[in-house]
């Protein structure tokens, strides 16, 4: 469990982060990538909600990357637990029910539907922008459903494919 994340060597800042599914699937694909992402550094995995609080306790993370559909304790049950562990800790909770349940949870910085991988990504991206550089706003809570149906998808993944970011795009155009 602890210490057997590799770190990759790079300059940039990466942040920590705790990975808390059950799902061995999902869990897998999410520990890919998160062992791939520039940003992030994983730090601990744990299969249920209580494991990802010991993981918390003992690594006091920037991340908790969680799923609320634990066996035993739900995720949103060690909300609470983790906020009093390590309050500077940014909790991301999928959930296979409404999200907008979870969202509204003073701990949460976003709640995804567990099927929805890239909303992960995208928030994962905006929390290491914020963490990267704080803001007195902090971090963009996720987006609403609705927000999210009006959103232009196919310019997202045209800038994921390109490895570009929405704030390194030049939005400076000249003819």
């Amino acid at each position: 469990m602890l210490g057997d994340m590799e770190r990759p060597e790079n300059s940039q800042t990466r942040h920590t982060v705790v990975l808390g599914v059950a799902d061995p699937m999902a869990a897998a694909h999410l520990r890919r990538q998160l062992l791939d992402h520039p940003r992030f550094t994983l730090v601990a995995t744990a299969h249920n909600a209580v494991q990802t609080l010991y993981a918390v306790e003992e690594t006091h993370p920037a991340v908790v990357l969680m799923a609320d559909d634990s066996p035993g304790l739900r995720g949103r049950e060690v909300l609470g637990d983790i906020a009093a562990a390590s309050p500077g800790t940014y909790v991301i909770i999928t959930t296979p029910g409404d999200p907008k349940v979870l969202a509204n949870e003073p701990a949460v910085m976003s709640a995804i539907p567990d099927r929805d991988i890239e909303a992960i990504y995208v928030a994962l991206d905006q929390l290491a922008d914020f963490l990267d550089q704080p803001s007195t706003d902090g971090p963009e809570r996720r987006m609403s459903p609705d927000r999210r149906l009006h959103q232009d998808w196919t310019k997202v993944f045209a800038e994921r494919r390109g490895g570009a970011r929405r704030n390194d795009l030049d939005t400076n155009v000249s003819a």
